[in-house]
């Protein structure tokens, strides 16, 4: 009786050889290593100083607040011009805020 015929080698195609499943898991860990390492010393170094804003000129300021005030165009259905006006009634409405007196 012959036994070759019927052997068949049931690992399974993707699995992989044993030498290069171990090598990827040495180069899982020492990367996971690195990230935890990384991940603790970023938020501990220090961060720049922040340079104050910058003046904006008073020509780009009447511009921008002229082109705020101007009639809104009914190209878009009207739907933009509506919400734009919206905006422009709550900003001029004082709001109460908490903690005032006559609340």
């Amino acid at each position: 009786m012959q036994l070759a015929p019927y052997y068949r080698e049931f690992d399974l195609p993707w699995e992989g050889d044993p030498e290069s499943s171990e090598r990827f898991r040495k180069i899982l860990r020492v990367l996971l290593i690195l990230l935890v390492i990384f991940g603790i010393a970023f938020p501990l170094l220090p961060t720049p100083r922040r340079e104050a804003a910058e003046e904006v000129p008073a020509r780009l300021r009447r511009m921008v607040l002229r082109a705020r005030d101007l009639p809104c165009q009914e190209t878009t259905g009207g739907e933009l011009c509506k919400a734009s006006r919206e905006r422009r009634a709550s900003d001029a409405q004082p709001s109460l805020k908490l903690g005032e007196p006559g609340d």
